[in-house]
């Protein structure tokens, strides 16, 4: 197949952490009113509260863990993007004192010019001096012009030199910014997973809402995730119209927490990879602005 559905997207001009899909939990949630004779309360219905409020509170839980690990990667691209900015207006000071050096030499250069001349010009009052004066004034103004020109090339060289080995340093130090932001933002995905079922149920959930309307759908997960995945089936099977068959299937080549799903029409893939891939591309983006 040969169509690519995306799971995600991301806006160039915007850029932002990359959400995943169990990072989306505002669905709406719809009950059903069931009346309760209130000549009694048996503890069956006493445990069914029980059991409502305390996946609610857990359901609370998990949203402010998500609101958590979302804060800390917008963080992480933040400090970033300062330290680059950081790096980039050093290396324009640094270039911009050493022009200031070379200009500060120049004139120094010409000065000492200009006095050499003045000493000769003294010694034109002598006669016998005339000539030397002539030849020696020429030859200073030269060869000052020339020790000046010599000053500027050389501070030019210099600043661009400097400017050069400050990119060609942020340059090198990119990856591992870049990296290190994916690597945190990984730690955290990982962490929630593994504590946490729903997050595996979530994540397919948000790749199976871009895959309405189809009558065969394939699943393919982690060995880890599969038996999660088949307690959910009957909730993924309600997910989308129409469905007649689906089939969850393990698939070593794809890491804890992601799927991909495979239709008739194409695949979504949501494996965790390739969501951080897609971060680090926006990041670089970011630092290349």
């Amino acid at each position: 197949m040969s169509k690519v559905i995306k799971s995600s997207t991301l806006l160039a001009n915007k850029p932002k952490l990359l959400k995943l899909g169990f990072l989306e939990e505002n669905k709406e949630q719809s009950s059903t009113f069931i009346p309760v004779p209130t000549t009694e309360v048996t503890s069956k219905a006493l445990g069914d509260v029980t059991s409502t409020q305390q996946e609610e509170k857990k359901s609370i839980d998990n949203q402010d863990m998500v609101i958590l690990a979302q804060e800390q990667a917008e963080q992480i691209l933040q400090e970033t993007h300062e330290m680059v900015q950081e790096l980039l207006q050093k290396a324009k000071d640094q270039a911009h004192k050493i022009l200031i050096e070379a200009k500060k030499e120049t004139e120094e250069v010409l000065s000492i010019a200009q006095k050499e001349a003045e000493e000769l010009k003294r010694l034109r009052s002598e006669e016998g001096y005339a000539k030397g004066y002539d030849e020696g004034y020429k030859g200073a103004i030269k060869k000052a012009k020339k020790e000046a020109e010599k000053i500027v090339v050389e501070a030019y060289n210099e600043a661009e030199a400097a400017r050069q080995a400050r990119l060609a340093y942020l340059k090198d130090q990119e990856k591992d910014l870049v990296d290190l932001a994916v690597m945190i933002a990984e730690k955290i995905i990982q962490y929630e997973i593994d504590r946490n079922d729903q997050v595996v149920f979530h994540i397919t959930e948000n790749a199976l809402n871009k895959a309405r309307d189809m009558s065969h759908v394939i699943i393919k997960v982690n060995p880890e995730d599969y038996p999660i995945l088949q307690n959910y089936k009957s909730d993924l099977m309600s997910l989308i119209k129409g469905l007649r068959t689906l089939n969850i299937e393990k698939d070593e080549t794809i890491g804890r927490g992601g799927c991909i799903i495979d239709t008739a029409y194409g695949y979504v893939d949501a494996r965790i990879d390739a969501q951080l891939d897609e971060l680090r591309r926006v990041i670089s983006e970011v630092m290349n602005r």
